[in-house]
């Protein structure tokens, strides 16, 4: 059928498998002289017949140089491109850094995880169970969710681990929050209107002396708005 297939197979004991493996230097055989940031070492190429020929490729998995390399010291990066339809050129799409970062839409990812795009967008989603998201911080340490435009923190939104309060701030910290919530349902706004029913709380930042709370059952509203 024309079918080409590579097998290697490794039947000893040893804890090593299979593997297949690529070498690059610059100089010449003879005298190789050591690579340099963002040389490529390999390029694994996939190409389908496009009914004229088979020089198109559809994706490519590139491993290049990602730093400056020295003895016994080799940084690199991986990345991973796909021919988007109506063109013959490969676009770069994932990369993931020397540092283990991953950049989707970027070259240059900042976060562990860092995706761009004219309009981003993340999606976690069950078909048959419940879909979750976790924002798990180490012990004693903040978990928060940043609102951004344009790199600039507009509000965040966590649980504060000095004190197990769910904050929400927009001056890009936890000292002075618009508004808490208690692990008991307290909730705390600054120059907000106080309301308390039953055991619940909004509590108003407000002086004490300029409000005036009117009874109504047991709800309390504030006159100073």
């Amino acid at each position: 059928k024309g079918e080409v297939a590579v097998t290697q197979i490794n039947d000893s004991s040893a804890t090593d498998g299979a593997n297949f493996r690529m070498f690059r230097a610059r100089g010449t055989k003879a005298s190789p002289t050591i690579v340099e940031n963002g040389d490529t070492l390999g390029v694994i190429t996939f190409h389908g017949y496009d009914g004229t020929d088979y020089d198109t490729s559809a994706g490519q998995i590139w491993c290049e140089v990602d730093g400056t390399p020295a003895g016994n010291d080799m940084p690199g990066r991986l990345v991973f491109k796909t021919t988007p339809d109506g063109s013959s050129t490969p676009a770069e799409r994932m990369r993931i850094t020397s540092t283990g970062k991953v950049g989707i839409g970027t070259t240059d990812p900042t976060y562990e995880v860092d995706v761009r795009a004219d309009s981003a967008r993340l999606q976690v989603k069950s078909s048959t169970s419940t879909a979750l998201m976790f924002i798990d911080a180490a012990t004693n340490h903040d978990a928060i969710l940043y609102f951004r435009e344009n790199g600039n923190n507009k509000w965040l939104v966590g649980n504060d681990a000095d004190d197990d309060l769910l904050k929400f701030d927009n001056n890009n910290s936890f000292a002075s929050p618009a508004m808490t919530i208690s692990t008991a349902g307290v909730v705390t706004a600054g120059k907000f209107v106080g309301i308390t029913y039953g055991t619940k709380a909004i509590n108003a930042d407000v002086a004490t002396a300029s409000r005036t709370f009117m009874p109504i059952s047991d709800q309390y509203f504030s006159d100073d708005i």
